[in-house]
């Protein structure tokens, strides 16, 4: 019986478990041997460096122009293809159309159907369309027909497909141009955006935390999340700083505000006004933090002065009541400006483990920038570090296009220039 019966040996093992400081986790630099970029000053600071390394990979994080005219190319297909198969124009939309998109990032289409309506049979003369289109794709050269999926049960139901060369992954979907008006207006305003929306949409893109169907931050909430901070800001408002130059202290900031400050569960934003703060007391009142003159707390961030309230009765309020919903106490609030009955925070369910992220990269940065670090190591590497990976895979494209490129330069020409005509049709019907 006991022959039957492995006997247990311990094993007496050392090991130390003693904690190591933050800037023992900081990667070390890798030797830049290109002439275009200027060496960083050994003698700066570590909050100065941050700085610097945030606004270099902001830079980085930008698709060049051999990129964009990839995108552009398959873009053209696209066009084409729904034009000759359905008679129906294609637009882009959403963080492509704005330049507020990774390389990894899916390219949002829209085809413009004028037959569809939006009233109660919208969603099912939707999916009849997109099923037709998924047939059309199946039996496109440049589209993977594997990577072709139809989510017909989603709020706005989409295709998703990749093309066979590239691997770029594509989002088609039925008159959605929404969304564009309010980001143009606030980029034009506020053209620091851009390499604020890419820093954060890389540093969530690498935790997982940015696909909606997986209860991440989308990118347009993203983007107004950056937005509400910006006008907020007494910093910003006074335009005492420039923002790309103190890219780290804003970060910081901005950690700190999402991360510890900010009151999830009793606010609404308004990203073009402030933010709604709720009342408690017998559920119908909403007092405004969104009007009037900010002023800087001793925490470094605003309130309002203005004492004015709500009333849920009011006409005027009608959109703010679904808000008070407590089933929308557990997720962020984020009134959509061009839609002001959606609440574009509705599907990040994930939002205490995104708060918790802001929470420990504020606290761990803290910690790095209050003592010395060495200057052969990333300050930024504790948030977010570039993938080599990917860098290669954005090399090997550029090639495959150039080959491409260089065989059918003729083909090239003509689909660009056909989309180009395209666009100018758009353009002109929606004038």
């Amino acid at each position: 019986m006991d022959d039957s019966f492995i006997p247990y040996k311990s094993v007496n093992i050392k090991s130390d478990y003693s904690s190591k400081p933050p800037t023992h986790f900081l990667y070390t630099k890798i030797p830049d041997t290109s002439t275009k970029k200027t060496a960083v000053p050994q003698y700066i600071s570590p909050l100065e460096r941050l700085n610097t390394e945030l606004l270099t990979l902001s830079q980085t994080l930008k698709p060049t122009p051999t990129e964009i005219e990839i995108r552009n190319f398959l873009i053209s297909k696209f066009q084409l293809l729904f034009l000759e198969k359905l008679n129906l124009h294609c637009t882009v939309m959403g963080s492509y159309s704005h330049n507020l998109f990774l390389t990894t990032s899916d390219i949002d289409l829209s085809i413009s159907c004028p037959t569809i309506k939006s009233d109660s049979n919208q969603k099912k003369e939707e999916n009849i369309l997109l099923k037709k289109i998924c047939l059309i794709l199946q039996n496109t050269e440049f589209i993977e027909p594997i990577s072709i999926i139809h989510l017909n049960k989603a709020r706005i139901p989409i295709i998703k497909c990749r093309d066979i060369l590239y691997k770029i992954r594509f989002d088609i979907s039925i008159n959605n141009m929404s969304q564009s008006r309010y980001v143009h207006t606030a980029l034009q305003k506020k053209p620091y955006l851009h390499n604020f929306c890419l820093v954060l949409k890389y540093f969530l893109f690498k935790r997982d935390m940015s696909q909606t169907r997986r209860g991440g931050l989308c990118s347009y909430a993203q983007f107004l999340l950056l937005n509400h901070f910006f006008n907020l800001h007494p910093l910003i408002q006074l335009k005492t700083v420039n923002p790309l130059l103190n890219m780290g202290v804003l970060f910081m900031d901005f950690f700190q505000y999402f991360g510890i400050d900010f009151k999830y569960d009793r606010s609404v934003m308004i990203s073009h006004k402030g933010y709604y703060n709720r009342i408690e007391e017998n559920n119908t009142e909403y007092r405004d933090e969104g009007k009037g003159e900010y002023i800087s707390d001793n925490k470094g961030y605003n309130r309002s002065d203005n004492k004015g309230y709500y009333n849920r009765s009011d006409n005027n309020n009608t959109n703010f009541n679904k808000f008070y919903d407590k089933s929308f106490d557990a997720c962020l609030n984020i009134e959509d400006p061009d839609d002001p009955s959606y609440n574009v925070g509705h599907g990040c369910s994930t939002i205490q483990s995104v708060k918790e992220v802001f929470n420990h990269c504020y606290r761990i940065m803290s910690v790095i920038l209050s003592g010395e670090v060495d200057s052969n190591k990333c300050v930024l590497s504790v948030w977010v570090n570039l993938d080599e990976k990917e860098e290669e895979w954005r090399r090997g494209i550029v090639e495959k296009y150039k080959e491409i490129k260089g065989r059918e330069r003729i083909v090239v020409k003509r689909v660009l220039f056909i989309s180009s005509m395209i666009e100018g049709v758009i353009y002109k019907d929606s004038s």
